[in-house]
């Protein structure tokens, strides 16, 4: 997921960081704002991440904003055999 923020500045350059809180593990933001990755698996059936992420500008200038991501377990089932058949 792409984050965007926008400057009002001509030629501003944003970055982002994450400055309270974390992402879901697997998960990390460069500091172009993009945030991708492979989630963990987790144990419980529903994981919830809180964190805030800030956009920085090169003049210092910042804007912070809280997300807060739900993972939902979903249960996998492979093929295999018992012993009799296919399940």
């Amino acid at each position: 997921m792409q984050l965007v923020a926008t400057d009002p500045d001509a030629g501003a350059t944003i970055s982002y960081s994450v400055i309270s809180g974390s992402l879901p593990g697997g998960l990390n933001l460069s500091s172009s704002g993009l945030i991708s990755g492979t989630v963990a698996q987790i144990s419980p059936t529903t994981s919830t991440s809180n964190f805030t992420i800030r956009a920085s500008d090169n003049a210092g200038n910042t804007s912070d904003r809280a997300f807060s991501i739900v993972i939902n377990k979903t249960n996998y089932f492979g093929s295999g055999t018992d012993g009799t058949g296919s399940f």
